[in-house]
């Protein structure tokens, strides 16, 4: 895992999935993110994935993290009213999948013995 942070953005898989993001016109980067992480084990890259789109989720419903980066924050501007609360209980779900026994990035972080991603996530979920 390519992690610098314990940020829901400071690791490689969050910084390609944010130029995905930009790239996109419209939820469907944001949805795709969120619903991969509904499969039967998560994976550390879908995760990540994840955890970022959950935090886009967040943002554009008026909770943001103050870690959120800049570009994002001029996605938000064009795309950022297209958000509901489907998308909330979308990405509340995503965050309790990757947090969960069967996510290979909560492994990771347990490895790592890193409470300090345990608090984000969980800021996360209650700003959702």
């Amino acid at each position: 895992m390519g992690a610098w942070g314990h940020g829901p953005f400071d690791n490689d898989s969050a910084a390609d999935w944010v130029y995905e993001l930009i790239e996109s016109n419209g939820v469907d980067a944001v949805v795709a993110a969120l619903d991969v992480a509904a499969s039967s084990y998560v994976e550390v890259d879908e995760g990540s994935n994840a955890i970022a789109a959950a935090e886009v989720v967040a943002a554009a419903l008026g909770r943001p993290t103050v870690e959120l980066p800049d570009d994002v924050v001029a996605w938000l501007t064009s795309h950022g009213a297209s958000f509901t609360s489907v998308h909330a209980a979308l990405a509340t779900a995503a965050v309790d999948r990757v947090t969960n026994d069967e996510s290979e990035l909560l492994e990771l972080w347990d490895e790592a013995e890193s409470g300090e991603w345990r608090s984000a996530v969980a800021d996360l979920r209650s700003r959702l």
